[in-house]
């Protein structure tokens, strides 16, 4: 009965028409305040050696924020000279804000950069993956440590498609990167 009424809901011509849009209006307007929002963090931050926690989560998933949480104690706890500075994906890969191009001012040798765990290297949709590709070749001598993922790639021609950027296999192989893999049998299809 509800399954019933909320797609009559969704199919309706008022929703359509103004309430979907005005939605999804609001959700641009949200997402570009909190893009400028984290570009001016970054760049008021000061010159102290720095941890930059990248891809962290923005949608309301218990799961993801669990691991977020429990990442960023044990980076207070573990590396407690270093502040930590984090960001979502979508505000690194935004194109108008030159995130980038300030992390990239901002950067000291001393300085890591962490991504966040989770089920983000995949081609199932996301920005994460897209964010890993940005960010791996633009900075190679920077030290770099990626927390636990899960990697599915579920097309072969993924790595292969034209972007002006490696894939993550190719960044694998870069010197001076370590990459520790666990599988278990039943997905060893790489």
């Amino acid at each position: 009965m509800m399954k019933a009424i909320i797609q009559k809901l969704r199919n309706s011509r008022p929703v359509n028409q103004f309430v979907k849009p005005v939605y999804f209006c609001y959700i641009r307007f949200v997402t570009w305040i909190r893009i400028k929002l984290d570009i001016s963090k970054l760049r008021k931050l000061d010159d102290s050696k720095r941890i930059y926690l990248l891809g962290i989560p923005t949608a309301a998933n218990l799961g993801d924020m669990t691991q977020y949480l429990l990442i960023l104690e044990w980076l207070k706890k573990n590396y407690p000279e270093y502040d930590v500075a984090d960001f979502p994906s979508r505000s690194i890969l935004y194109r108008n804000c030159f995130f980038m191009d300030v992390l990239e001012e901002k950067l000291k040798p001393e300085d890591y950069i962490f991504f966040q765990s989770g089920y983000d290297t995949h081609d199932l949709g996301g920005e994460e993956d897209f964010m890993h590709k940005m960010v791996i070749p633009r900075f190679p001598e920077q030290k770099m440590v990626m927390m636990p993922q899960t990697v599915y790639f579920r097309s072969k021609e993924r790595d292969s498609l034209q972007t002006h950027t490696p894939g993550i296999r190719e960044c694998c192989f870069l010197p001076g990167i370590m990459f520790l893999i666990r599988r278990r049998c039943r997905c060893f299809r790489i």
